[in-house]
């Protein structure tokens, strides 16, 4: 008889790790709350950005995240009243702000991006449907310094397999996405880089399994988890028991407070991110963009164009904080040639989760044999994906562990 897989989480990372256990002949169900797909997994840019690697504790950070205090417009905010709560996290996450910690985490995520287009190009070649775009990422800013600086970053890209990003000169820029604003001063190219519609990817996910015959029970919370010291024996779920040869952790910001029915404290908490995305948009571009200087963020998608960005620290809630989304309207409008507007727009926010050294959380729990966890991927869930869920699955399956691995395992915060 196979072996029997619960995964917790219908978001992109839940459906990929379902999707790989498939795959290898398990009986799969997957849990959630809520229907697949609706929370961080929604509104996001959708990127498969392997140069955004960077985790975000970084040298000068400290200062930035100290002045988000004080600016409820700023990319990285705090809210006053969530400090003391998080001041644990805080603390550790200010502690790896450093030069080598960065570099060290950055060659890690790098590590675990070299996957993902050959993956991404599997699932469409195994009949998953989904809206993708390969026109590459585009960096634009307005500050020449920053300019330099993040080709510098962006170029570590190159070690890894992937092109050599291009400098683009003003006029370069402008005559690539002609609704820019004369305002930028130039531009990167990293010509390799895709990005997704994440709720098609979703859809398309979602059919593939239950074609392949995974189960799923959506509206179903988990109440309880039942372990002895060495394994998890079942899970309690919408006032059922259910019980699995394996159990898997891919709830998103809510990972954290699931480990705790069984005493392991993740230190994941939830960096609200904001979207609107336009329908039948007054803006054409071909290519996803970085604003830079404001670390907001632009995806063109089939008939819309989504607009979002911010890290906020308020609490785990859905709240729209209506002075956040002003302030992605204005950031990105000082990058367009007119403000972007549609025939309607919906706004939206979702809870990344977020782990104090900037990386995920990829492996198997530190006491429970049959416990694995996948989350803490902040911003780059969509882009981690398939290869988190396959790195996983072959921990399920007790195949070797690559030594890289080991820099995103569960028990790094023990």
């Amino acid at each position: 008889m196979s072996k029997h897989a619960i995964v917790v989480g219908a978001g992109a990372i839940g459906l990929a790790t379902a999707y790989f256990l498939s795959q290898e002949g398990l009986s799969v169900t997957v849990l959630d709350q809520a229907e697949p797909g609706k929370g961080c997994s929604h509104g996001n840019m959708g990127w498969i950005c392997p140069s955004l690697s960077g985790p975000l504790p970084s040298p000068g950070i400290v200062g930035s995240s100290i002045k988000g205090m004080l600016d409820g417009t700023s990319p990285l905010y705090i809210k006053p009243s969530e400090f003391v709560r998080i001041w644990p996290w805080l603390m550790s996450f200010w502690r790896h702000a450093t030069v080598m910690h960065y570099a060290v985490g950055l060659e890690a995520n790098l590590w675990l991006h070299q996957r993902t287009l050959e993956l991404y190009d599997q699932w469409l070649e195994h009949g998953i449907s989904f809206e993708m775009h390969h026109e590459g990422l585009l960096y634009v800013f307005r500050d020449i310094t920053l300019w330099n600086d993040k080709m510098k970053t962006a170029s570590r890209v190159a070690d890894y397999g992937f092109p050599v990003p291009e400098r683009l000169t003003q006029d370069a820029l402008l005559d690539l996405e002609p609704d820019l604003s004369p305002s930028v001063a130039g531009g990167i190219l990293l010509p390799k880089e895709r990005h997704v519609r994440a709720d098609t990817l979703i859809r398309g996910l979602v059919q593939h399994l239950h074609t392949a015959g995974v189960e799923f029970r959506t509206g179903v919370a988990v109440e309880a988890i039942d372990a002895s010291p060495f394994a998890i024996r079942s899970l309690r779920a919408g006032g059922e028991r259910l019980q699995a040869d394996v159990y898997v952790l891919a709830a998103g910001a809510q990972t954290g407070g699931l480990t705790q029915h069984i005493g392991l404290k993740l230190p994941i908490i939830a960096g609200k991110g904001y979207s609107l995305t336009f329908s039948e948009p007054n803006l054409t571009f071909r290519h996803p963009l970085y604003l830079g200087d404001t670390k907001v963020a632009a995806s063109p998608y089939n008939g819309a164009l989504r607009v979002g960005g911010t890290m906020e620290f308020s609490g785990a809630n859905m709240r729209i904080d209506s002075q956040r989304v002003d302030s992605i309207r204005k950031a990105s409008s000082l990058y367009f040639r007119t403000p972007a507007a549609g025939r309607d727009v919906e706004i939206w926010a979702g809870m990344r989760p977020m782990t104090p050294d900037g990386l995920p959380v990829i492996g198997k729990a530190p006491r429970h044999e049959n416990l694995f966890i996948a989350s803490g991927h902040g911003s780059d869930g969509i882009s981690m994906a398939p290869a988190t869920a396959a790195l996983l699955c072959d921990m399920i399956l007790d195949r070797p562990r690559p030594v890289e691995a080991h820099a995103f395992d569960p028990g790094r915060f023990s």
